[in-house]
């Protein structure tokens, strides 16, 4: 683990990274990472029920529940930019 202390004005940060397979990682982008992972697991398992499901209202729920993972997978991958971002400022590689 790594712990670098940063003056940003009158307040003090800290950031507590850590490198897995040679990657720098913030608590929070890790936490990001595991949900994206959910979100995936969960479309791949509604994606073969789509498959398998026959009455139409059963598809139709089950494709705008796709549509509401597809969602939620694009916020979250908006927000670990932001978190790969903020680490990339805590570490001191950008501005």
């Amino acid at each position: 683990m790594q712990e670098k202390k940063q003056s940003n004005g009158d307040e003090d940060k800290i950031c507590v990274c850590w490198a897995r397979d040679g990657r720098v990682m913030t608590p929070r982008e890790e936490e990001i990472l595991r949900e994206i992972r959910l979100v995936r697991q969960e479309y791949e398992r509604i994606k073969e029920l789509l498959e398998r499901s026959t009455s139409d209202s059963e598809r139709s729920e089950l494709e705008n529940r796709l549509q509401n993972l597809r969602s939620r997978r694009e916020e979250l991958e908006k927000i670990r930019i932001e978190a790969a971002k903020e680490r990339m400022k805590l570490l001191g590689h950008e501005e």
